[in-house]
């Protein structure tokens, strides 16, 4: 490699960190603002919503370095000028949206896009298949979109809690488990989102694939240690989870994080030895074979240094320079300037309807925690010719807030302890829908749930929206997402019992509906606010005026959750 080449590379990698440096710092750190080390370790390690880009890029760097020779091996010649240039230009427009809509974390596809275009103008198509396994490594930093997120860490948390409480009933411990509660004599432990396992499978999924590379293995025998990862991170995870209950040293933060860490290693252990079965069962040697490692090949044919020419040598520096040019010249969307006036929920449905009077409740502080919102709706409604109350919760979506969403199946329960005993699918009249309907137990109380969604979203959808930040730009939906829930006692299990629960909530479901209505209404009529503020550029702060995302709400909901919200 000439001086020129060493050079060349430098000023590259010096321009990507420049380009690439809110990627490289970006930190959710959704569930606490706390700065101590243990904390830290534990919310990159555990927590579902964190997400660690320079640690990713540095090992996805690393497994460049170990390809080096194969690299530099491959003949000077450099791909199709026209497919060079259409990855580049794809990554300078993934840069400027992730710029435009405040989301760094979307820029690990403009990464991705520019090292493949370096990659084709520097040794052709034949470079970007020797990196495609650091390529693939990189889209652990992103962020997994938080509708998905909500359901996946449901899952793991209800199935997390469920198998701990297996493995205490077989050490002879009785232990109920409600969803994600497990009651032990008179103590009550909560799998937390930091406990569910989500990003344990994460962290050692990104771990085997450190492994697969460094012990040379290839084909079915990498996808198969791969995929094994997933299973035994999830029941390493139940072991962490039964030994804090069993500890009862737990709750001090540094050995809460220590025994994470125990146990993830204890996992990478178990693959290991499950490496060493399947090489026997695959026919392969324990380990890599120096000859087949990647920074072991042998040189190929070599053309000369000046066959890639210098114009096609600085199209990736001169593609660098406009990210980072853009990065300080384009301005950001101003959410401030282009949002609708939503109306209040608790103004349009009224607190007298027909003949049901209300009384407020409590904020419902551990639902709030898990989604994000910007409004809250949470009254009891009784009837006069009804002997059981109805209450009624409402959500309204914070569409800024992309590590959380409303769209959360933790919405449909009151609280924490309750076992679903029944559920199904129920139509309902004026309006129109299907919506889920579930009977709870916790001790000796049931109650009757409806839990839908206003306006018609899918998973996939919302998943979408979120990961590419629509709503961030002018594509923001024109309605919130408002999650439901109506809930009623159910004295007795029966058939008659059931029906009148149905009864009285299809009754006041009809009833809400208008003010629901209302409220779409008084949205939709709303026009964007007129007064535009100065361009907000994000490096030019003490030039122009920049919005911090909390003001962005219409009231201090999201911030007030953050502050009072701590993660065990």
């Amino acid at each position: 490699m000439s001086r020129k080449s060493n050079w060349i590379l430098g000023l590259n990698v010096s321009l990507g960190a420049l380009a690439f440096r809110e990627l490289l710092r970006l930190q959710p750190q959704m569930y606490s603002a706390a700065s101590s080390w243990t904390r830290e370790v534990e919310e990159y390690l555990f927590v579902p919503s964190e997400t660690a880009p320079l640690l990713v890029v540095l090992l996805s760097f690393w497994l460049v370095y170990r390809r080096r020779q194969a690299l530099f091996a491959l003949p000077r010649e450099s791909g199709p000028g026209w497919l060079a240039a259409l990855w580049l230009a794809i990554a300078i427009v993934a840069f400027g949206w992730s710029v435009y809509t405040n989301s760094p974390d979307l820029q690990v596809f403009a990464l991705i896009a520019t090292v493949i275009g370096g990659a084709i103008l520097w040794r052709g198509k034949a470079a970007v298949r020797v990196l495609r396994l650091p390529l693939l490594l990189l889209l652990f930093a992103v962020p997994v979109p938080s509708p998905l997120l909500s359901q996946l860490v449901w899952l793991f948390q209800s199935g997390t809690a469920v198998l701990s409480g297996w493995y205490l009933n077989w050490l002879g411990i009785p232990a109920l488990v409600s969803t994600h509660i497990i009651r032990i004599s008179d103590q009550t432990f909560q799998v937390i989102e930091g406990c569910s396992g989500l990003r344990s499978v994460e962290t050692l999924a990104m771990l085997t694939v450190l492994m697969v590379d460094l012990f040379g293995r290839r084909g079915a025998h990498a996808a198969c240690l791969i995929l094994i990862s997933i299973p035994v991170a999830f029941l390493m995870n139940s072991l962490r989870v039964l030994t804090l209950i069993l500890n009862p040293h737990s709750a001090i933060q540094a050995i809460h994080t220590a025994q994470g860490i125990v146990i993830l290693m204890a996992g990478l252990i178990i693959l290991y030895l499950l490496d060493g079965l399947l090489a026997r069962v695959f026919g392969e040697t324990s380990g890599a074979a120096p000859g087949q490692d990647w920074s072991q090949r042998s040189p190929g044919p070599s053309a000369p240094e000046s066959a890639v020419g210098v114009p096609k040598t600085f199209a990736l520096t001169a593609c660098l320079l406009v990210m980072l040019l853009t990065s300080f010249v384009l301005p950001q969307w101003d959410a401030v300037a282009n949002r609708r006036g939503w109306a209040m929920i608790s103004e349009t449905v009224p607190r007298d309807i027909d003949d049901w009077t209300s009384e407020d409740l409590p904020r419902p502080n551990e639902t709030l925690q898990a989604i994000a919102i910007s409004q809250v709706l949470n009254r009891r409604y009784t009837g006069s010719r009804s002997d059981r109350a109805v209450d009624l919760f409402v959500a309204v979506g914070n569409h800024l807030d992309r590590f959380r969403s409303t769209y959360s199946p933790k919405t449909a329960f009151p609280g924490r302890g309750w076992i679903i005993e029944e559920e199904g699918v129920r139509s309902l009249r004026s309006p129109d829908r299907d919506v889920s309907w579930i009977v709870l137990r916790s001790g000796t109380r049931r109650l009757v749930v409806y839990h839908w969604y206003d306006e018609p979203v899918s998973l996939a959808t919302e998943s979408l929206r979120s990961l590419l930040a629509l709503d961030r730009s002018p594509f923001q939906r024109e309605l919130p997402i408002m999650t439901f829930r109506l809930a009623t006692a159910l004295p007795e299990r029966t058939p008659e019992s059931l029906a009148r629960a149905h009864s009285r909530m299809e009754s006041l479901y009809r009833r809400v509906s208008r003010g629901v209505g209302a409220f779409k209404r008084a949205t939709k009529g709303d026009a964007a606010i007129s007064e535009v503020g100065a361009l907000v550029y994000p490096l030019w702060e003490r030039v122009f005026r920049r919005y911090p995302i909390g003001r962005f709400t219409q009231s201090s909901e999201i911030r007030g959750l953050r502050e009072e919200t701590s993660m065990a």
